[in-house]
């Protein structure tokens, strides 16, 4: 997931805007005090896609930056939220994993989640869930 934030003068606070890994907009987020017409500028040429934001980020006046992705093991263990399990033997395995193993499986999380309501089976312990890569199936 790719994370990039807005941030301008000409309104207070700023706009988020998260893409997954297919590079489409998933999560938009306004913590700002726009005026009615920023808003409808906003719906109206809301950037889907990430090149559509590289797009708009030249049409705009103001930043676009892009948040770097938490890749902590403490942000992965509270993002899965199951506590159970051996955590040393989790760490291990989350330490061993490439960056883009690390973002993918943070990704998947919520996918994973979504399957399981779905399927009624239990949540894996967080290190059976790093150790077979789930998020590879």
């Amino acid at each position: 997931m790719r994370h990039f934030i807005f941030t301008s003068d000409g309104f207070t606070g700023s706009i988020h805007f998260k893409y997954n890994a297919e590079g489409f907009l998933i999560e938009f987020i306004i913590e700002a005090d726009l005026t009615e017409k920023q808003l409808l500028y906003f719906y109206k040429n809301m950037p889907k896609l990430i090149e559509d934001l590289m797009v708009f980020k030249k049409d705009v006046k103001g930043q676009v930056k892009e948040i770097e992705p938490d890749l902590s093991f403490d942000n992965f263990w509270n993002t899965y939220d199951y506590k159970y399990g051996n955590k040393r033997r989790a760490i291990k395995l989350w330490e061993k994993l490439s960056q883009a193993n690390k973002i993918a499986a943070l990704a998947w999380i919520t996918k994973y989640e979504n399957n399981l309501r779905k399927s009624g089976h239990g949540k894996m312990y967080p290190e059976t869930y790093l150790n077979q890569m789930r998020w590879e199936n």
